[in-house]
């Protein structure tokens, strides 16, 4: 994904405050909305994924339609889901052009 979290940064690792808070977030997340951490794990899969363009698609070349301020939110939350998850399981940054 082009783009980080410089403005809002957070420590993940092993057993801190900040990996704690996101594994109760993903949980939270996956007990109450299964429907949008099934698409974050989905996107989590596609690593050559154009997240601008999952989120934007008409910005996208040869893509001409807007989502719905419901269908981005969804997509949007299922996207921050995918990256904090893989980022507290990996401890690594999930990247997407």
């Amino acid at each position: 994904m082009t783009g980080d979290n410089s403005g809002n940064q957070c420590e993940l690792g092993t057993d801190n405050e900040h990996t704690r808070l996101a594994k109760e977030w993903c949980e939270a997340l996956e007990e109450k909305h299964p429907e949008i951490t099934d698409l974050g794990n989905e996107l989590s899969a596609k690593k050559d994924m154009n997240l601008s363009a999952y989120l934007y698609p008409h910005n996208a070349p040869g893509e001409a339609h807007t989502l719905s301020t419901e269908e981005w939110e969804l997509r949007a939350v299922a996207a921050w889901y995918a990256i904090l998850k893989h980022g507290v399981e990996d401890g690594d940054t999930l990247a997407y052009c």
